[in-house]
C-alpha cells in the first residue's frame, strides 16, 4: 500500500473509529495502534537479537535495527499526519 492510500484509510478508520468510541465507548484506534506498536516493538526485538545472544555480533546487529527504523519511518509520519488530521475533524 502506497504512503497516499495508507494515509486515507488512517484517517477514515479514524472517522469510523470515532463514531464507534462513541456509540459503543470501545476505541478500535487505540486498540489498532497499541497492536501496531507491539508490532514494531518485537521486530526491533529480533533487529536486536544476534547482538543479545552474542557481543561479537553487536555490530553486525546495527544495521539490521537501522533498516527496521528506516523502513517503518514513513508509516510512522503517516500515522502521526492521520492523527492530527483526525483531531481536527472531530475537534479533539
Amino acid at each position: 500500500m502506497d504512503l497516499g492510500t495508507n494515509l486515507i484509510f488512517l484517517v477514515v478508520f479514524g472517522v469510523f473509529g470515532f463514531a464507534i468510541s462513541n456509540i459503543s465507548g470501545v476505541n478500535p484506534y487505540r486498540i489498532f495502534s497499541d497492536i501496531v506498536a507491539a508490532i514494531f516493538i518485537i521486530l526491533l526485538f529480533i533487529a536486536i537479537l544476534p547482538g543479545i545472544f552474542n557481543p561479537e555480533n553487536a555490530l553486525d546487529a546495527m544495521p539490521n535495527v537501522v533498516e527496521v527504523f528506516a523502513n517503518n519511518f514513513p508509516g510512522i509520519v503517516i500515522g502521526d499526519i492521520a492523527g492530527s488530521i483526525i483531531g481536527v475533524i472531530t475537534g479533539g
